[in-house]
């Protein structure tokens, strides 16, 4: 089929996109989030939190339910292999969106899979109107190199606010 002719998605980019000779992108949808479940908790829990399939489900569903939300999945065949989900924030006069969490298998860092998921997810949220991509992110110099070199620069007039219950 053609590339022009593929149906698509209500993100608006044909399904299964190629990011390279074997990865896919495309929308991440309900039933993945409970195959990716076990994966996401082994993850976190393997760097010293407490996650469990439940809470994983949970966690996953949460974001990809919110309104706008704009979730992605990167595949190798039929395995999940990374994932980035966000939503989109309206205010008066433009909307932002904002990256909940990019997360790729450790199996699989290294290899462009984040950096294509973070470019996809911002063409898409650029087509919905978006004026900007905003995040939170681990404060180190893994992470800050990354993100610099995708354009990203720290938002310097705005804390993150946080009070233990």
């Amino acid at each position: 089929m053609d590339r022009k002719a593929r149906p698509k998605n209500k993100l608006g980019f044909a399904e299964n996109i190629e990011v390279a000779k074997t990865y896919k992108i495309s929308e991440l949808t309900e039933t993945d989030i409970m195959a990716f479940a076990p994966s996401y908790a082994g993850y976190y829990s393997d760097e010293g939190d407490t996650w469990t399939e439940e809470t994983a489900y949970r966690r996953l569903h949460q974001m990809w339910s919110i309104e706008d939300s704009l979730c992605l999945k990167a595949t190798i065949g039929n395995e999940i292999v990374a994932v980035a989900t966000g939503y989109m924030e309206f205010f008066d006069v433009s909307s932002d969106y904002h990256i909940f969490e990019v997360l790729v298998l450790r199996e699989y860092q290294n290899q462009g899979i984040g950096t294509a998921l973070i470019n996809k997810a911002t063409e898409c949220a650029r087509a919905k109107g978006s004026a900007c991509v905003s995040f939170e992110s681990l404060d180190d110099a893994r992470h800050q190199k990354l993100y610099k070199s995708l354009g990203f620069s720290v938002k310097k007039d705005l804390l993150f606010w946080k009070k233990e219950l």
